[in-house]
């Protein structure tokens, strides 16, 4: 499932590189799309029940807004697996703080740092949020603060 699909051309992309297929969730409607992409025009909160019965094996959220998206935190509760693809180093924000800490309540499988665009890979839902996050995560935390430096060495920071 890729969430805030735009263009759909990051589904297309998951279709080629081995999905079955991919429920493009984005406000806009589209025209005809590919086999194994299906697109679905509504916001996040109006497409729980579509999204649940579809029930996708895991979600793609690449840039998210950096405003509050009703639904989305729902969405992810229910997917075994969130995609993370996001930039918030040099002047880039994505994503809001709740959105941080639903994620830090997430195992992470995969951290791929770059300033650009870091990929974090997200499974398992934790007993307790993780202590360690990663630059992207602590800086999706902490927005308007004194900027962090980015490190591009994949260290954490421990939070309490």
């Amino acid at each position: 499932m890729d969430l805030g699909s735009g263009d759909c051309e990051r589904a297309k992309i998951l279709v080629e590189i081995g999905a079955s297929s991919v429920l493009a969730v984005d406000k806009q409607r589209y025209r005809a799309m590919p086999p194994g992409v299906l697109p679905f025009a509504a916001y996040f909160d109006q497409a729980l029940a579509r999204i649940v019965a579809f029930a996708p094996e895991v979600a793609y959220l690449a840039w998210p807004a950096n405003n509050p998206c009703r639904g989305l935190r729902e969405i992810l509760e229910v997917v075994p697996v969130v995609v993370y693809v996001g930039s918030n180093t040099r002047g880039s924000s994505c994503g809001v703080p709740s959105l941080f800490r639903l994620l830090r309540g997430r195992e992470v499988l995969c951290h791929v740092p770059d300033e650009r665009n870091t990929l974090l890979v997200y499974g398992a839902t934790l007993p307790e949020p993780r202590a360690d996050v990663y630059h992207e995560e602590l800086t999706g935390l902490t927005p308007g603060e004194e900027p962090l430096a980015y490190n591009g060495t994949g260290k954490t920071f421990m939070l309490p």
